[in-house]
């Protein structure tokens, strides 16, 4: 019997009058089910490199064309699904739905194609949100192999009621259960360590979870140990905490990636992607005089226009700190001028250990030109960074978190899997955001929940298939060392223009979709 709540029965009832006919969803996740991947022996999560049975993605941006966005991201992975199309369930306005068949009749496909993809489609136009991903988290049935799907108590105070009853609609469309909410034991405040982007699993069963703000007593009642028991079962062996407070939004997806790797058998055939500054100076150096900024779009706007729109936040600060300090460097020298200063100074915009006001974007001074910041060097800016000993600090010691979290995987794994070789990848991703706190002299610490990418992450990524749908990175260099790594573990790249739709609202591709995954039971039935 179906595990759907009376609040969930009434949302589909309701949606027989509201949506239309249900349309049925792809068949191939039960037809198929003796030859899915096994599900694993343990855990409740699985991990993103089983094969997915439905896709959510809506069309309500931070800013920009949010029909653009999803258009692309559902036609890029339909294409991708092969004979395995997922159901699509779209949270979106009519216009939308229209936009999304009419792109879909234009692919190049057999017509008995297009036609098994635009039946795949699943209108919920009342749960129109942007974070599809967070406010809920799918697990699995051990004895079917089928997802069960949690939405998160409390998120944001029950604002957002339509996308979770959207998503009920979609379960009883397609066969899904609806499990019981995930508790979140603080009845009036919500964290972002709640949320579904920061639950994520590795083959084994190794669950993953960021430490985000649950370690403030005061706050939040020390409530990660209580969360985690849901989420990842009572073994803390099975567990890893993952870094991630130093983060605006500290969710594990904005700094690590589980996927497929198609060049080793399995139970090996996985890599773990994780963010890396240090890889990311690296590679500005490997065509130092070209733009380090290449704003890409398929709206037909011009570099100059993208520029406009693109050049705020973590950008436009990391461009005006290099103009002041070029500036200055133009400026003839006094013993005044020489004194150190740059390791006390809070990055414009941001309080020494400061925040933001969430949703602000720095206004621009009369002299300020995002044409020209479009214009900057890959040299000029790796070498300002490394000589701003804020940002430089900055970057290192979220390195030496990474590098730490690496260890931390490999171990874990290796534990899980004693005959693998463990595929860490590093990934390019600079971070800018608050100025590092000196705890004692010569030690720094991460200031806590006030840093972000600089450009769209490429962990914050999906998979469907034999394809990675990773988040345009807006940098030649970055771009070409992703699609080589990628391909060499048999994986065919996918990038998705995410900048204004997710990226300036402090997220990117998966923190504004869900993929829902299946696996075959024991017995395979």
């Amino acid at each position: 019997m179906m595990l759907i709540t009376l609040l969930a029965w009434a949302s589909v009832a309701r949606a027989a009058l509201d949506y239309g006919p249900a349309v049925a969803c792809p068949t191939w996740s039960t037809t198929e089910r003796p030859t899915l991947p096994a599900c694993p022996p343990s855990g409740k999560l699985l991990p993103e490199t089983y094969p997915v049975q439905a896709l959510i993605v809506s069309d309500d941006p931070y800013a920009g064309d949010g029909g653009a966005y999803t258009v692309e991201v559902v036609t890029k992975a339909l294409k991708a699904s092969g004979d395995q199309i997922p159901a699509i369930i779209l949270p979106v306005s009519d216009d939308t739905l229209q936009r999304v068949k009419k792109a879909i009749l234009a692919m190049d496909a057999p017509a008995e194609r297009k036609r098994q993809w635009i039946a795949a489609m699943n209108p919920a136009p009342d749960g129109r949100y942007t974070w599809q991903q967070d406010f809920m988290q799918p697990f699995f049935d051990p004895a079917s192999g089928q997802p069960v799907l949690r939405t998160v108590e409390n998120y944001y105070r029950g604002r957002y009621d339509g996308a979770k009853n959207a998503l009920s609609l979609a379960a009883a469309k397609c066969g899904m259960k609806v499990g019981p909410e995930l508790k979140t034991a603080i009845a009036d405040n919500y964290v972002n360590g709640f949320a579904g982007g920061n639950i994520e699993t590795l083959p084994g069963g190794v669950c993953l979870l960021g430490a985000d703000q649950f370690n403030d007593p005061q706050a939040y009642n020390n409530s990660y140990n209580a969360y985690a028991d849901q989420i990842c079962g009572p073994d803390p062996a099975d567990r890893i905490k993952v870094p991630t407070s130093f983060l605006d939004v500290g969710h594990t997806d904005e700094v690590m990636k589980v996927m497929r790797d198609n060049t080793k058998p399995a139970p090996c055939n996985f890599a773990v992607a994780v963010a890396s500054p240090k890889k990311a100076l690296e590679l500005m150096m490997e065509e130092p005089d070209k733009p380090f900024f290449n704003f890409r779009s398929g709206d037909g706007r011009t570099q100059a226009q993208l520029a406009d729109a693109r050049v705020a936040r973590g950008v436009e600060t990391l461009c005006r700190q290099y103009r002041q300090w070029k500036d200055q460097q133009a400026e003839p020298k006094t013993p005044a001028a020489e004194a150190p200063s740059r390791s006390v100074t809070a990055i414009p915009g941001l309080g020494a250990g400061g925040r933001a006001p969430a949703g602000a974007i720095p206004v621009y001074r009369p002299e300020d030109d995002p044409q020209e910041c479009a214009k900057y060097t890959s040299r000029e800016l790796h070498d300002f960074i490394l000589q701003d000993q804020a940002l430089r600090r900055l970057n290192h010691l979220i390195q030496t978190d990474m590098d730490g979290l690496k260890v931390q995987v490999t171990r874990q794994m290796k534990r899980k899997f004693p005959q693998c070789e463990i595929d860490i990848m590093d990934v390019p991703d600079l971070f800018y955001g608050g100025v590092p706190v000196q705890v004692e002299r010569g030690e720094f610490e991460l200031p806590l929940h006030v840093n972000s990418s600089l450009l769209p992450n490429p962990t914050n990524a999906i998979t469907i298939g034999d394809t990675i749908m990773t988040p345009e990175p807006n940098n030649d260099v970055f771009r070409a060392y992703l699609e080589k790594t990628y391909r060499a573990k048999g994986l065919k790249p996918e990038f998705v223009d995410t900048y204004e739709y997710a990226h300036l609202g402090y997220g990117n591709l998966h923190c504004t979709t869900q993929t829902i995954h299946t696996c075959r039971p024991a017995g395979g039935k």
